[in-house]
């Protein structure tokens, strides 16, 4: 599930901004993590850098 997301948050922050990549930190809908996206050799991986705890 985490990929799915990951991979949701780089299509559409990539489509909102045409010359922008996907790298960076990106916050999540409903504000509850960040994930962190980068180059990881020809693909991008991602990763949770933080996470809203209750």
């Amino acid at each position: 599930m985490l990929r799915a997301l990951i991979l949701t948050l780089a299509f559409v922050g990539a489509a909102g901004a045409a010359l922008a990549g996907p790298e960076g930190t990106w916050l999540t809908e409903g504000g509850k993590s960040h994930v962190e996206i980068r180059l990881c050799g020809d693909e991008y991986c991602g990763r949770l850098v933080w996470l809203l705890s209750v």
